[in-house]
């Protein structure tokens, strides 16, 4: 899971048998760190370095009154770390599963019915992402512009899927011709053009890395090879995976996208995204920015 080593773990929990479960859930491979009690996570050194904290929440009398305690306890010993939830559902947990949400855990575990690795696996996923779609949307352009707000929900899934026109479409509220007609309008490229852009900066933060390899950034990003990368490339850069990087790959691929698409005088798109999705700041400020209020539609076909 952790492309660099074993998943690291830390899991608070008390009980015993849970304790048997988690080691069985994950398997032999991950690090299990275990914290028996919350107090012990003041004293404890060494937790930053996890991956991911595990909390088993019990049903108990005080539970309602510690949470919030215990989340800020977990939140300064593992401050880049993001939190799941593990509990099995039943009345008296439920309410506890709804303070959790608002007080901003990462991920919930239900046992008996989610696979555990697969949630860790995707809160990993979205912590990671999401910062590296924060840091390509503050190279691309002011959060109020109409580019970043298409660019803002090309990226949330250029790391996990293959973004189609008629999806985008769907996801602001309208058909592919009348996203087409207010992209031009605005002055904008197409949503396909601007699809593969969003893939290429995607790209380029991978590449940053130097860890990472052309053919695992096509794997992430879901190039059908590491030559169809290296082919989009050359088409809309003029250059190598290998110059990029000599000259930060991020940097130069936002300066190009700049040069060629100059987001000055663009016009408002006339729409508003339309599913309701976790993203980053910058990400939810960008797509603040369409012009639709309260009341409006958005514009359906």
């Amino acid at each position: 899971m952790d492309a660099y080593g074993p998943l690291r773990v830390v899991s608070l929990v008390r009980d015993v048998e849970w304790e048997r479960h988690i080691r069985l859930a994950l398997g032999p491979a991950p690090i299990i760190r275990w914290i028996h009690q919350s107090g012990d996570l003041d004293h404890t050194s060494g937790l930053a370095s996890a991956n991911v904290m595990l909390w088993h929440l019990e049903a108990n009398p005080q539970a309602a009154d510690t949470m919030a305690s215990t989340l800020r306890r977990i939140r300064a010993a593992m401050p880049s770390s993001p939190v799941v939830l593990y509990v099995r559902v039943t009345p008296a947990v439920a309410g506890l599963i709804l303070t959790a949400g608002r007080l901003g855990v990462d991920g919930i575990a239900l046992r008996g019915y989610d696979d555990l690795l697969r949630v860790i696996a995707d809160a990993l996923h979205g912590l990671r992402y999401g910062k590296a779609c924060e840091q390509i949307l503050t190279q691309i352009s002011p959060v109020g512009d109409p580019a970043t707000l298409v660019l803002a929900q090309c990226l949330r899934h250029a790391f996990d899927s293959v973004l189609t026109v008629d999806r985008l479409a769907r996801q602001f509220g309208v058909d592919r011709k009348t996203l087409h007609n207010r992209l031009r309008g605005a002055g904008l490229p197409s949503a396909a053009v601007l699809i593969s852009w969003s893939r290429l900066l995607a790209a380029g933060w991978l590449l940053d890395d130097p860890h990472q390899t052309v053919a695992g950034a096509a794997r992430t990003l879901q190039f059908a090879s590491a030559s169809e990368l290296r082919g989009m490339l050359s088409r809309y850069l003029h250059t190598r995976a290998t110059d990029l990087r000599q000259r930060g790959a991020l940097r130069t691929i936002a300066e190009s996208f700049r040069a060629v698409h100059s987001t000055g005088g663009h016009r408002s798109l006339g729409i508003r995204y339309a599913a309701p999705v976790t993203a980053p700041p910058v990400a939810d400020q960008a797509l603040a920015a369409s012009p639709w209020k309260d009341g409006d539609s958005p514009l359906r076909d």
